[in-house]
């Protein structure tokens, strides 16, 4: 094979040469990965031969293909690996696309390349195996046949004459047999009006419930019998009959209806691109958001799960209270466990680690780098069964990253500045990467790039323009294209506070502790709010830190009335106070213990005008009157506040977040094909 060819081979399965290069979905994990040993220190084409001849190398290399090429693959493979060219055609039409695609399969090596003589597609030794048929094959669903049943079988076929020896060839035979149109039509004449009717639904609409047929219960040693009953004596379908399903055999729907396929699409569907909205420079929301919900857990930390997980009420608690979706703050949650900023307490409790404050000095660029490699990297969630609303920590198996690649691919190639719908991005992917992803589970990839702010809030599906310059150039480059990182932000005397675009998440997080974002469109809107302060303070931070704030980071001076406020929040603070009993909850001024004691969720009962008692705990009873607006402190048993839990902060290394991002990039695979032609043509 010439270099260029290999090369090109190389980049049509990415995953190949990342795992030459050591890396990759490929390269071996762990001592007990049983794929095949290749490292960055030994690349030869005999380790790329076994890769390619491995289960996960025929299985990648046949994820790869495109919905045409996957199609002609499945033909091939149903008629026992070998096609000719007419056969398909009847199917697919006469096409040039036909050549290319079989060309393709030729050239990733799961097929031998056309000759003049011969059959025109003949798959290689061992794809066969791994083929992922969309039913089941006859040759399969016999396996379990006495020799002496599937003799029967072929006699009823008509074929009486020398029956093969081996099972697995008269296997064969009866899928042959079932497959030509003469047979499988003559078997369907001989049914009852009734059974017919069954076959000819399951043919044309796929497995289908027993009870979806109108019938009852299916039973294999019922003697009265039915419809279905004369379908599966005829060898025609099987019945899971723990799921109460039926299946037509894939011979038996490819004799009747003489395809395996209604529709060949030849090319992807056609584009039609629309504007994008894409905000322009600033720095991702997605960073602020990140840093309040781990703010608020480091206040409040959020209650593990006895299996060690982390449930869904935190999560539906944190996104009630941002005005966002569970799946958001869920799909965060997760990439902050990934990245090492989430964990949990020796209580079990889930908080932000020592990384954190490392984590949120790094520049805009790198954080939101570090984030878009943990999602693509993530493996403790899968979108086919949507973004998550908890963490458990189990693997998900076969690893996602593939199919977060298509989908970003995919948009890598839209022109800058367009986007496309959502109906056609997913039709894209469905051309691209056919039955990997689904169209549930590119919609919920979409919502994630959504989340990340890879792809606008809304409208048009494309890249932002620096969330291409992230993907093509790395940290460098989108920190070009973020533009300037802004710490100044302007306090008015209405209590807003206007900040740029590109304000600094370490300080869109501090103004997130005491305002109320209103607008993020363009240039953002906040709005200081006593309730806000009040949090603020009972979160742990002082009236002097939030004034100090204030005053170092607006451009102009805070106007009085502003500090008037935080001075009055700060001045109530601490008159209500809460502790054990359950609880209890005591103030300086009768009506604020009345006012707590209104709150049904708290079930306080007010012993004395200032004091009043909860069976809740001194945290549960806290949340509920905080869920009201009335901030209660805690205290101890001798009275005394106690501090709400802080951050204790290490710095990372260098290494701790990615200076590019990790786009699954291949190595440069005209030098990887070089090097290894080169160490093939040194060894002979």
């Amino acid at each position: 094979m010439a270099a260029p060819d290999l090369a090109a081979l190389l980049g049509r399965v990415p995953a190949l040469a990342e795992s030459l290069d050591g890396t990759g979905p490929l390269a071996p994990a762990s001592d007990y990965d049983l794929g095949p040993l290749v490292t960055r220190s030994d690349r030869t084409l005999t380790h790329l031969a076994v890769l390619m001849a491995s289960p996960r190398g025929v299985t990648t290399t046949i994820g790869s293909l495109n919905r045409l090429e996957r199609q002609l693959l499945l033909v091939a493979a149903l008629n026992d690996g070998a096609v000719e060219r007419e056969q398909v055609v009847g199917e697919a039409g006469n096409h040039l696309e036909l050549d290319r695609a079989q060309s393709a399969l030729a050239h990733l090596l799961l097929a031998h390349p056309a000759y003049e003589q011969g059959e025109w597609l003949v798959l290689r030794p061992g794809v066969l195996r791994y083929v992922p048929f969309p039913g089941i094959r006859m040759y399969d669903a016999l396996q379990s046949l006495s020799g002496s049943d599937l003799d029967m079988l072929l006699q009823r076929l008509g074929e009486v004459d020398d029956l093969p020896y081996r099972h697995e060839d008269r296997r064969r035979l009866v899928g042959q047999l079932m497959r030509r149109r003469d047979v499988a039509q003559g078997i369907r004449d001989q049914l009852d009006p009734d059974a017919q009717r069954v076959l000819d639904v399951l043919v044309e609409h796929g497995s289908q419930r027993v009870a979806d047929l109108g019938l009852p219960p299916f039973d294999p040693w019922d003697r009265r019998g039915g419809p279905l009953h004369e379908v599966v004596q005829r060898g025609m379908a099987g019945v899971d009959t723990a799921k109460q399903r039926a299946y037509v055999w894939l011979d038996v729907a490819y004799g009747l209806r003489e395809r395996m396929f209604d529709d060949w699409p030849l090319s992807p569907p056609p584009v039609q691109p629309q504007p994008l909205h894409d905000p322009g420079p600033r720095t991702p929301a997605v960073l602020r958001r990140l840093q309040m919900l781990l703010e608020l857990w480091a206040g409040e930390p959020a209650p593990g799960l006895a299996s060690g997980g982390l449930g869904v009420r935190p999560i539906r608690a944190a996104a009630k209270g941002f005005g966002v979706t569970p799946e958001s703050i869920g799909l965060l949650a997760h990439l902050a466990i990934d990245l090492g900023l989430l964990g949990q307490t020796e209580e079990g409790e889930w908080a932000p680690t020592p990384a954190l404050p490392g984590f949120l000095s790094r520049p805009p660029a790198q954080q939101w780098s570090a984030l878009v490699t943990a999602y693509r990297q993530a493996s403790t969630f899968d979108e086919h069964e949507g973004l998550p609303t908890r963490w458990s920590g189990e693997m998900v198996w076969p690893p996602p990253m593939a199919q977060r690649r298509v989908v970003l691919d995919v948009l890598s190639t839209l022109e800058q500045g367009t986007g496309v719908d959502d109906e056609t991005l997913v039709e894209l992917c469905d051309w691209r990467s056919p039955e990997a992803l689904g169209r549930h589970g590119a919609e919920q990839i979409i919502a994630a790039l959504r989340v990340l702010d890879l792809v606008p809030s809304s409208g048009a599906v494309g890249l932002t323009a620096a969330a291409r310059a992230l993907w093509d150039g790395g940290v460098e480059a989108a920190t070009l294209a973020l533009g300037p990182v802004v710490e100044q932000i302007v306090v008015q005397a209405d209590h807003s506070v206007i900040a740029p675009p590109g304000l600094s998440p370490r300080v869109a997080g501090q103004l997130g502790a005491i305002a109320e974002l209103e607008s993020d469109a363009g240039a953002q809107i906040w709005r200081i709010t006593a309730k806000k302060v009040a949090e603020a303070l009972a979160d742990g931070r002082t009236r002097d830190e939030i004034v100090t704030f204030l005053t170092e980071t607006s451009s102009v001076p805070p106007p009085g009335n502003v500090l008037v406020t935080v001075d009055d929040v700060a001045a109530r603070h601490g008159r209500v106070r809460a502790g054990v009993v359950g609880s209890y909850l005591r103030g300086d001024d009768p009506a604020d213990v009345a006012a707590a004691a209104a709150v049904s969720a708290a079930k306080l009962r007010v012993l004395a005008p200032t004091v009043a008692v909860s069976p809740l705990s001194r945290e549960a009873m806290i949340k509920a009157l905080r869920t009201r607006g009335i901030i209660a402190v805690a205290e101890d048993g001798d009275g005394a506040l106690v501090p709400p839990r802080r951050t204790s902060g290490v710095a990372l290394d260098d290494t701790g977040l990615p200076q590019e991002i990790d786009r699954g990039a291949t190595p440069d695979t005209m030098t990887l094909a070089e090097e290894l032609l080169a160490a093939e043509g040194a060894s002979r």
